[in-house]
């Protein structure tokens, strides 16, 4: 939204090292998100949609979308049915020009509200789909995180199924084998943001070459850090930013 509450989310964008490319609408106010966290560190989210309804896809910005670029995609833009034309958009992009391609499963809530089967018919081959264990159990009906990591695989996607203490879940397109990394030994202050930092940490990974194992460890690793702190964000003073953009 052209208001304050956006000028300071892009501020903030900016001043952390980031590439800002904002569609602004003139006439919706900035989605917020009121996060409750509990004593035991885990939280509730009240979001208001706001401008992000208003996303069209000719605010999907294609020049950048080519080969050895890579595209993330939030289920929330998929699943709302105002915006899913611009997911669909991005996800086909991306697929044709041969770019990394993934997407966050968001929220259990509104997977379950899907239709049937849709979401991961919306898939391409080959995307890395990032799902908690209820999410993962909503796609494929199966609780086990393992099972359902494979049958999210047998389904043509890279399955990153997160456990919570349990650690982290792996499988390859067409692979029944499934790769784990343990939840590291930390004090949880806040969730927020960790499923985020886990993307982020195993993505930064694999554009920078490592096998599916080392990023694996690399998102628990940084979701590790994320809950130990207060709200979304680390201090950008502290953030490192190495050659593969962590």
């Amino acid at each position: 939204g052209d208001d304050l509450a956006g000028r300071g989310a892009v501020a903030g964008l900016v001043d952390a090292g980031v590439d800002a490319r904002i569609a602004i609408d003139p006439a919706a106010a900035t989605g917020m998100c009121i996060v409750l966290v509990g004593p035991d560190g885990e939280r509730t989210m009240i979001p208001d949609t706001g401008a992000n309804a208003g996303l069209d896809v000719e605010d999907v910005p294609a020049a950048l979308i080519r080969a050895g670029a890579a595209v993330h995609v939030s289920a929330y833009t998929l699943l709302r049915p105002a915006t899913r034309p611009v997911a669909l958009a991005a996800l086909r992009l991306a697929a044709e020009s041969g770019c990394g391609l993934s997407v966050d499963a968001a929220s259990a809530a509104p997977l379950s509200a899907a239709p049937g089967g849709a979401v991961l018919s919306w898939l391409p081959a080959g995307t890395t789909l990032f799902a908690n264990a209820d999410e993962a159990a909503v796609l494929t009906g199966l609780s086990d995180p393992v099972e359902a990591a494979r049958a999210l695989a047998a389904a043509g996607l890279t399955a990153v199924v997160k456990a919570g203490s349990d650690g982290a879940y792996a499988c390859a397109p067409g692979s029944t084998g499934v790769v784990h990394s343990p939840a590291r030994q930390v004090d949880l202050v806040d969730s927020t943001g960790a499923g985020d930092a886990f993307a982020a940490g195993y993505l930064a990974a694999r554009l920078g070459g490592a096998t599916l194992e080392a990023a694996l460890a690399s998102g628990t690793d940084l979701a590790a850090r994320a809950v130990g702190l207060v709200g979304a964000r680390p201090d950008t003073r502290s953030v490192s930013r190495g050659p593969a953009g962590a």
